[in-house]
């Protein structure tokens, strides 16, 4: 008996909610695309695990904010954002809701770590720093998603397995 699938989007996101910090981690209830986006626009996509994906990264000692991420297919400006962050999501990102709107299998779960406050504009003011937070935080953040995937094959009744270290 395998492991049960599951796809994880982790990676870097874009703050647009006020209280969000660089190093901060979004964990998504759900995924969308931004409106305004040029061609075929997936739909939302509903992310039923990530209260106990989240809970995992809390453990851990991180920062975690759970809400909706929404994907737009340019870099967002001061006054996208702002657009974007009235619509109600926590963090934009460029791929998400394209990739989670595939057939997928299993479980899927999509966590970004914020690398500029809503305030940073798209200038770079801080931007090194804020970035090297968001990659400090991403092996923590690795090993909370090994933990949900394991708590979730317990769940499920399937075998679990460790992950190579």
């Amino acid at each position: 008996m395998r492991s049960s699938p599951a796809v994880v989007l982790a990676g870097i996101g874009v703050a647009l909610a006020p209280d969000l910090q660089p190093g901060d981690i979004v964990v998504a209830d759900r995924v969308r695309a931004d409106a305004l986006t040029e061609g075929p626009v997936p739909a939302t996509r509903l992310l039923p695990g990530a209260p106990m994906l989240a809970g995992a990264l809390i453990r851990r000692g991180l920062r975690v904010h759970l809400g909706a991420v929404i994907s737009t297919d340019r870099i967002a400006d001061p006054n996208a954002r702002e657009r974007l962050a009235m619509a109600g999501v926590l963090a934009a990102d460029r791929e998400s809701a394209w990739v989670l709107s595939g057939r997928i299998a299993g479980r899927a779960a999509c966590v970004r770590v914020v690398a500029s406050s809503s305030s940073a504009g798209s200038s770079w003011r801080g931007g090194i720093a804020g970035l090297r937070a968001a990659l400090r935080a991403l092996p923590t953040v690795a090993d909370g998603i090994v933990e949900w995937c394991e708590a979730g094959d317990r769940l499920c009744g399937a075998p679990t397995t460790s992950r190579p270290r």
